[in-house]
């Protein structure tokens, strides 16, 4: 049994793997690939986060960990396709991270809603979040439309005190690894179930032109 366990884990972490790198194709490099499109993905997506069996935190951190790698972002390293999607998308000043003074929604969805009350709940430690964080949550936004991993319910948790004082760093900045494990521990206790909170994400991204310049 537990070596069936680990073979299910090994194929959801590859699946998921490979799920975030096609997505990043489609919608921050613009690469069409044959075949995929946003809404195969999704449902992809469900698919791999409803065959997850009974497992730990830890467990759940290992698959997140994968989906990362499959997006290739890190706290360390954004690319500049990266930047340049998030700079049209939420539009960042480069190099900042988001916060309410940096922010001007121009793309049809609704990261930017979801996203502020973890600013603006009463005694909020958090200040500003990493740009990587940004484009983590962008990604599960977009691809949880029929099986959220970003609901209202996690954001609710991250807006706690205690999960935030774990959450941010010096400077009160979300980053990235205190938040997928933050996720680990959220979907581990509540073994999410579909969760119709579908995220209005269209494609193709409309990039434009940087309003900031350095």
């Amino acid at each position: 049994m537990a070596q069936l366990r680990a073979w299910a884990l090994e194929a959801i972490g590859q699946g998921l793997e490979s799920v975030a790198a096609r997505w990043a194709k489609i919608t921050v490099d613009r690469m069409p690939l044959p075949g995929q499109t946003l809404d195969t993905l999704q449902h992809e997506y469900q698919e791999l986060w409803e065959s997850l069996p009974d497992c730990a935190a830890q467990d759940i951190e290992r698959l997140l960990r994968r989906y990362t790698g499959g997006m290739r972002v890190d706290d360390q390293h954004l690319s500049a396709s990266q930047s340049r999607f998030l700079e049209a998308r939420l539009r960042l000043i480069r190099r900042g991270g988001i916060s309410p003074r940096k922010i001007r929604i121009k793309a049809p969805d609704d990261t930017w809603e979801w996203i502020q009350p973890i600013f603006r709940h009463p005694g909020s430690l958090v200040r500003t979040m990493t740009v990587p964080s940004a484009l983590y949550i962008v990604s599960q936004r977009s691809l949880g439309a029929h099986y959220s991993t970003f609901p209202e319910a996690f954001r609710d948790e991250l807006c706690k005190l205690d999960v935030q004082q774990v959450l941010v760093g010096s400077r009160g900045e979300v980053r990235l690894v205190p938040l997928i494990e933050a996720q680990s521990r959220w979907l581990a206790q509540t073994r999410v179930q579909t969760i119709a909170e579908p995220a209005d994400v269209s494609l193709p991204y409309d990039l434009g032109e940087d309003e900031h310049k350095e």
